[in-house]
């Protein structure tokens, strides 16, 4: 980094600082579970970038999906406010060797605009690995304002269809932003769309620019997310409030108080299957999953039957 980028640096921090998007962003802050990021760095990293991007000219934005993708997410995070979340680690692992269910009737929205914190488990082509995503699950029939930058306006287009939008910044500066439709025909999820960008850039730092790996990466981060918001939707019960909630209802909280993180899957279990047992049946089967899915199960009167998803969870046998 050259002198003159590093005093651009520093201005840009002292700027963020003073923005009402930090202020905003930081409104609320939270302890940060042991093996997450901490919840400060990313939500200062979000409102930098999109200080940041008050100087741009529009022009800038129609050139670049990736950075539009994110100022759009964060530009709603500031208008609406968003919910953190951090998944637990045994739940992720579950969610790997879960199948995305091949009939959908409906994805509820969870929360339009969500900051959630992962495990440092998924690696990007060049190993970095993703550890939060910011995301907006936008309904088609929802407007987006006209967003202000400093000396110009961006409007954003409306849309047929619903749609999850996420990026994320990893620890190389590496940026990713995706859009995908949430298009349901005939109980079908059907992803319509995908908008990738790829910097040159990222060529002259040696870094991975293959289309198809990285594809691979975000699809994997695209599920990853999906089948969050599924778990959400099927327990809502896991949408509890912090335990320090009760008291910030009472008096207003001071800045240097931080919440209890809302962790998805905190009292998550691994299902376990130990009928391959090699010292009695000789059987030395190695350890392995048994993948999850879902389906659509009927309840009520046979004559009024409805259906509700439910998640056949994974089982991890001879483990």
């Amino acid at each position: 980094m050259t002198n003159d980028e590093r005093e651009m640096a520093k201005q840009i921090n002292q700027l963020t600082r003073q923005s009402p998007f930090y202020d905003k962003f930081n409104q609320l802050r939270y302890k940060s579970p042991k093996g997450f990021i901490d919840y400060d760095t990313v939500t200062f990293e979000s409102a930098r970038l999109l200080t940041s991007y008050q100087f741009y000219e529009p022009s800038f934005f129609d050139q670049d999906f990736t950075h539009k993708n994110s100022l759009i997410i964060l530009n709603q995070a500031y208008l609406m406010g968003f919910k953190p979340f951090w998944l637990d680690e045994k739940l992720f692992e579950a969610f790997n060797y879960t199948q995305l269910p091949k009939a959908l009737r409906e994805i509820k929205r969870i929360t339009p605009t969500g900051l959630l914190f992962v495990p440092p488990k998924l690696t990007n082509p060049d190993g970095v690995p993703i550890k939060w995503i910011f995301f907006y699950h936008r309904l088609a029939a929802e407007s987006v304002p006209t967003i202000e930058l400093l000396n110009a306006k961006l409007d954003v287009l409306s849309q047929s269809a619903d749609s999850l939008s996420w990026f994320t910044v990893l620890e190389d500066r590496t940026q990713y932003g995706v859009n995908r439709h949430l298009t349901i025909t005939d109980d079908e999820l059907i992803e319509e769309s995908y908008d990738m960008h790829i910097n040159t850039i990222l060529q002259d730092d040696g870094k991975n620019i293959d289309t198809k790996s990285e594809k691979e990466f975000s699809d994997r981060v695209t599920i990853l997310l999906l089948q969050t918001l599924l778990y959400l939707q099927l327990k809502p019960n896991q949408l509890t409030e912090s335990i320090n909630t009760d008291s910030t209802r009472k008096k207003k909280i001071s800045k240097k108080q931080k919440l209890s993180p809302y962790i998805i899957g905190e009292d998550y279990q691994v299902k376990a299957d130990k009928q391959y047992d090699s010292a009695q049946t000789g059987n030395s089967k190695m350890t392995h999953w048994r993948r999850g899915f879902y389906r659509w199960q009927p309840y009520g009167q046979k004559e009024q039957q409805q259906h509700k998803l439910i998640w056949i969870e994974p089982v991890l046998v001879n483990g």
